[in-house]
């Protein structure tokens, strides 16, 4: 089952995970779903499935995404 966070992050924040989202071809919601996953298991609290959870997008599908409001500051 999965949950919904809602984040707030100051506009050096957003920026920086908007950039590391287009660099890793993921939407940026993705993208911080894999860091606090990443970061949960670096610390021991939840363990790594076979499988990952958060795939990466193709190029194609984020040029299509780039006019999104997700995507954009």
């Amino acid at each position: 089952m999965q949950s919904r966070l809602t984040l707030t992050l100051d506009s050096t924040e957003r920026n920086a995970l908007r950039m590391l989202a287009r660099q890793e071809y993921r939407e940026i919601r993705q993208q911080a779903a894999v860091i606090i996953r990443d970061e949960l298991m670096r610390r021991g609290l939840l363990q790594a499935d076979p499988v990952p959870v958060v795939t990466a997008l193709p190029a194609e599908d984020l040029k299509q995404n780039s006019n999104s409001p997700l995507t954009n500051p």
